[in-house]
């Protein structure tokens, strides 16, 4: 069994258009959580006692905890895209981008939230949460290639 790390994990900013990706690794990231549900929709009806579902629309977003880092040009720009409401283009994948076998996502999203902690003795940190924006580009999974 191949148990993968939270080290080996990492998200990419895309600096380039959506078609030809300029891909750098954003380094003040210190963890990502994925949340992804499923919506239900109420199907019941008088054939049975219990209640009956359908699978609705799907719900994704990414809460991401960085590092305040004002050297590092990705998280820079993650931080004025947050500041002003615009769309940014990530991969979240849970290896390499370029090795086969790196699983993930792709998504054109804008920062719901983004919140600072600035504790009296630590880094100041940011909890950041993505979720994917409506443009033409859906939210994709992602597969890393050599």
């Amino acid at each position: 069994m191949a148990v993968l790390k939270g080290l080996d994990c990492f998200v990419y900013r895309n600096s380039a258009t959506y078609a030809s990706p300029t891909w750098s690794i954003v380094n003040p990231v210190i963890e990502v959580t994925i949340d992804s549900s499923v919506g239900t929709i109420d199907a019941s009806n008088r054939n049975s006692t219990y209640r009956l579902m359908l699978a609705g629309l799907l719900e994704w977003s990414a809460t991401i905890k960085f590092n305040k880092d004002k050297d590092d040009a990705d998280f820079v720009a993650l931080e004025a895209a947050a500041n002003g409401r615009t769309n940014v283009d990530l991969l979240i994948l849970d290896g390499v981008r370029t090795s086969t076998g790196s699983t993930g996502f792709r998504v054109q999203g804008f920062f719901s939230s983004w919140n600072e902690s600035q504790p009296l003795e630590g880094a100041i940190e940011i909890d950041a949460t993505i979720v994917p924006a409506a443009t033409t580009n859906p939210i994709a999974t992602f597969t890393g290639s050599a």
